[in-house]
């Protein structure tokens, strides 16, 4: 294999030099090799900032309000961070300074607002990656019978699961919690609070990872900082949709919430829509 295609095939300088190094494609001993590792380098780290200049798609003013104009007003209170990413799902690879710009001359008095309400971060100190693991649920929809369930990274803050449903049962968390564990890894330890919906999480990390180690981290919903701030988050930037719409709707006599009829059209029309929500915020 050539050293520029060796080079191109891994992501990081720093593996690719420790890969050739270990391997003896070069011999850095010879200068004449280290002046060749150095070239490829050069061309290496050309292409790649030729590649990210490739991504970014490049937008005027007019077409940037266009693209941000129905998410501000699906949802006036999402911030500039989560308009960037729904931009990258939809294939649209935006600046984040222009984005920045675009909301301030779309929406002024909301940025102002979130700039009003800041929140000072107190330090969060972790093991390490996949050392904890913090699961909970949220039930800012519940009157309408659907319960968000999520876990998230305690050191990296990755969504490691965000799953909704129409009940709270045990088995419902576990369901969502096992892909998570197959795709990323097993957590050393899940913290959660001390509802009945976590026995079926709790025993499957007693089982997998021991007792008497703190496997299972049980206590107030306060302590559970991390999953208790990305349900602000989550709330502000998806379901506060829906909150809004249900209680409408409800207001207005579309929605009877006596009637099972009523609920089971709701979840019917609905479960597959705050699911692809969810997905797009994750």
């Amino acid at each position: 294999m050539a050293p520029g295609l060796l080079l191109s095939s891994l992501g990081s300088l720093t593996r690719a030099l420790d890969f050739l190094m270990d391997t003896k494609v070069f011999r850095i001993e010879k200068m004449e090799c280290a002046r060749r590792m150095v070239e490829h380098i050069k061309v290496l780290r050309k292409s790649m900032k030729k590649r990210v200049k490739q991504r970014r798609t490049v937008f005027q003013t007019e077409e940037i309000h266009q693209l941000l104009q129905p998410i501000i007003e699906e949802n006036p209170h999402i911030g500039y961070r989560s308009i960037q990413a729904r931009l990258k799902v939809c294939g649209h690879f935006c600046q984040e300074t222009r984005v920045k710009e675009a909301l301030v001359r779309l929406d002024p008095a909301a940025v102002a607002m979130r700039w009003c309400d800041v929140v000072q971060r107190r330090n969060f100190r972790v093991a390490g990656p996949n050392s904890l693991c913090h699961v909970d649920g949220n039930h800012k929809l519940i009157r309408w019978r659907f319960v968000v369930h999520g876990g998230i990274g305690g050191i990296s803050r990755l969504i490691v699961f965000l799953s909704i449903s129409t009940n709270n049962k045990s088995a419902i968390v576990l369901q969502s919690f096992l892909p998570a564990f197959q795709k990323y890894g097993l957590p050393s330890r899940v913290r959660t609070d001390h509802g009945t919906e976590n026995v079926d999480v709790a025993t499957f990390m007693t089982l997998q990872k021991g007792s008497y180690r703190g496997s299972i981290l049980q206590g107030k919903s306060v302590h559970n900082q991390r999953i208790e701030r990305f349900w602000l988050d989550m709330y502000r930037g998806c379901t506060n949709v829906y909150y809004d719409l249900f209680t409408f709707m409800e207001r207005e006599g579309i929605l009877d919430m006596e009637s099972e009829i009523h609920l089971w059209s709701l979840h019917y029309v609905f479960m597959a829509r705050i699911k692809r929500s969810l997905d797009t915020f994750k």
